[in-house]
């Protein structure tokens, strides 16, 4: 149900490297409090040198990351979280993170200012137009309960991560030797028999006694949890529903003045070049060009084939994107047939020529006055938005309330009435969640029951003031309104419970001694059919039938049974030769073996790399308080205090 934890935990450099973690779960809109960092209050679950893990920290933590999970799957709760192992791989992650960090500091290791900063403004979420916008910034913390102090100083905690870690599992390479009976193993090949035994089959010739029913009901109240709902509140605003006054003459011409150039006709270049490793060789080709030698012959001459020099038509703005703007400029300085001087860009020395040169097209002042006027409107309806998002937000913080912050902002409230995660109406099958609430389902299942109104940022730059009006909890269903459900239930579980015991019963006669097709066939099933393949194949592939998996699993002759998806019925598996793999056949393999165990054996470095550290910082659990803890999320507690 978690497994997205399980896979991004299994790797020790994340384990390690929290704080990004939680950053993203902050940004992305699951933070749940200014905590990130802090000592936090509650009892002390695990000691860290001179620093700790309080139980109000793990707290947070486990809701941020549950938060995040709901994202997947809207149903999770914390009972399920604890049961997938999620809380033990948090409260590890947080300790070997402080464990870390401590460390570093002990060392000297520092995070500087200006790389802080440089890292905030990377965060795609405090940008706009790809640069760091401070409005941006301050709008993101804001809506989270952030302050600056506290993101600062999750930063400065994974920058001394990174600085650490990183570097110990870097270029991590494993020997031949060792990778040799991987890669072997790979090639091997396996043959077996695999059988259904279909669950229709033992469909049961009358239907369940009432009295059945009911006791099966009473045996299985979980099966029949009807789901957590919630109602809400909704109005949506965006850049179609802000209207502006339509430029004036005299922005017009403000605006045309201020970017005159972007109107000028553009011209166009057909160009050729060639990117050489040093300035000499590079200036060697210019003259030879210059000299009379065609610019393709130089090239040829020099390992450049027709497509290696062909750029084709470009404007400069697109071909400094390509190069650099110093390389554009000095292509577009040329006329027909020139030759530019060698210019550095990363990637070496251009040598451009121009082909052929295509004047810009004229455009008319209407045309212009048009355009403009679409970017005009365009800005005036960003800048009313952006302001329309503050000041709602502004309202919202200061106590508002939604009906009267809507009505003063010209928005349209809808009312929603309580579904489930799923946008569903408990009851109701005909019932169609409106498109654009279905957009919010995420966000309302994922705030707290007494959370303030909030504005939610939705695709193609729309937004929606929110509010959750009520949440009704889930609670089993009572035995009338599922009787139907629990009768069928009942039938296809004795039908099931028929189908096991048969194939085990095959399994049985099997492991006596008996063929498969024989114990099917006096079982009266379906005939097994034949599978094969090589464990490479059944690696790569990402749709593996179960049962071929399972085979791979089994020694020569072993057998298993094995449930289908859906309980439709159980597959029976059996293995009836291997044949081990020839290396000779595939001789890159070993270094592609190789190279997929770099990982691992980056992961390896790194947790024995943290296991010392552990050791020399010292770290203790307080068991008492970590198991009242699992306890209290298990039976389904919230995680924060």
């Amino acid at each position: 149900m978690i497994g997205w934890l399980r896979r991004y935990m299994s790797s020790w450099m994340a384990i390690a490297i929290l704080a990004l973690v939680v950053i993203a779960f902050i940004i992305t809109g699951v933070g749940t409090g200014d905590s990130f960092g802090g000592g936090g209050g509650g009892a002390k679950i695990a000691k860290i040198g001179r620093s700790s893990v309080s139980e109000f920290e793990a707290s947070e933590q486990i809701d941020r990351v549950i938060r995040n999970a709901r994202q997947q799957n809207p149903s999770l709760d914390s009972a399920t979280f604890v049961r997938e192992g999620g809380f033990d791989q948090v409260l590890e992650q947080m300790i070997s993170a402080k464990t870390i960090e401590a460390w570093g500091h002990k060392l000297g290791f520092v995070a500087s200012k200006p790389l802080i900063d440089a890292e905030i403004a990377s965060v795609p979420a405090f940008q706009v137009a790809g640069k760091f916008d401070q409005n941006s910034y301050e709008q993101a913390l804001r809506a989270q309960r952030l302050s600056d102090r506290t993101l600062r100083a999750g930063l400065e905690g994974d920058i001394i991560r990174r600085q650490i870690l990183v570097p110990v599992g870097a270029n991590a390479q494993l020997s031949q030797g060792a990778a040799k009976p991987y890669a072997t193993l790979l090639l091997e090949e396996r043959t077996g028999r695999i059988g259904m035994i279909p669950v229709r089959a033992f469909a049961p010739a009358k239907p369940p006694s009432d009295a059945e029913v009911r006791a099966f009901y009473d045996q299985n109240k979980s099966r029949y949890l009807t789901p957590e709902r919630r109602s809400f509140r909704y109005a949506l605003f965006g850049p179609d529903t802000i209207k502006v006054a339509a430029p004036t003459d005299a922005e017009i011409d403000r605006f045309h003045k201020a970017n005159i150039k972007s109107f000028q006709p553009a011209d166009k270049r057909v160009l050729s070049q060639v990117v050489l490793p040093d300035e000499a060789a590079a200036k060697a080709l210019v003259a030879e060009v210059r000299g009379g030698k065609a610019f393709a012959s130089a090239a040829s001459a020099r390992g450049f084939g027709a497509e290696d020099i062909r750029v084709g038509e470009r404007d400069q703005q697109t071909f400094a994107e390509d190069t650099s703007a110093e390389v554009a400029a000095a292509a577009f300085a040329l006329a027909q047939g020139g030759v530019a001087d060698p210019v550095q860009s990363p990637f070496g020395w251009h040598v451009v020529r121009v082909d052929a040169i295509h004047a810009g097209v004229v455009r008319s002042p209407a045309e212009i006055r048009a355009e403009i006027v679409e970017q005009l409107t365009r800005q005036k309806t960003d800048e009313a938005l952006s302001a329309l998002v503050a000041r709602v937000d502004d309202q919202l913080a200061d106590g508002g309330d939604v009906a009267r912050v809507a009505q003063d902002n010209g928005l349209v409230l809808v009312d929603v009435p309580a579904v489930t995660a799923k946008g569903e109406r408990v009851g109701s099958a005909d019932y169609q969640l409106p498109e654009p609430a279905r957009a919010l389902l995420t966000a309302v299942f994922q705030s707290d029951a007494d959370s303030d109104a909030t504005v939610e940022h939705l695709p193609d730059d729309k937004y929606a003031l929110l509010n959750v009006e009520d949440v009704e909890q889930a609670a089993i269903a009572p035995f009338d309104a599922v009787k139907a459900q629990a009768t069928s239930d009942l039938a296809r579980k004795t039908a099931y419970d028929k189908a096991k015991a048969t194939a085990e019963a095959i399994v049985a006669k099997v492991k006596a001694g008996t063929d498969l097709d024989k114990a099917l066939a006096d079982a009266k099933m379906p005939p097994a059919q034949r599978g094969s393949g090589r464990r490479l194949d059944i690696s790569r592939n990402e749709q593996v039938p179960p049962p071929l998996a399972v085979m791979f699993t089994l020694p020569k002759d072993g057998i298993r049974v094995l449930p289908a998806d859906n309980e439709v019925g159980l597959f029976i598996v059996k293995v009836d030769e291997i044949k081990a793999g020839d290396l000779e056949k595939a001789p890159g393999l070993l270094d592609a073996t190789r190279e997929q165990f770099a990982r691992v054996v980056s992961d390896e470095y790194a947790a024995q790399f943290v296991a010392a550290i552990r050791k020399e910082v010292g770290v203790s659990l307080n068991d008492k308080a970590v198991s009242a803890m699992r306890e209290r999320l298990a039976g389904g507690g919230a995680a924060s205090q």
